[in-house]
């Protein structure tokens, strides 16, 4: 299943430990980012909605490594 797949298929919204996990950088990657446009504030937490995000990556398609596999491909 790729990222944007899991991300779709997710029913809740994530944190940003959670979201910083699935991108594999730490959770300041991104606070220093503009997260403001993909994330709402949740009794004063970050939190992000995975369909917004899913949505954001997939502007960014297609990503395609050098032998021509996804790198949003997530290994088993």
């Amino acid at each position: 299943m790729t990222l944007i797949e899991t991300l779709e298929h997710r029913t809740s919204v994530l944190r940003a430990r959670d979201v910083a996990a699935l991108f594999q950088v730490t959770p300041a990657h991104l606070q220093d980012g503009n997260q403001g446009h993909y994330s709402l504030l949740v009794a004063g937490a970050i939190r992000f909605d995975p369909k917004v995000l899913a949505i954001w990556l997939r502007r960014r398609m297609p990503v395609v490594g050098p032998e021509g596999s996804n790198l949003l491909e997530r290994s088993a």
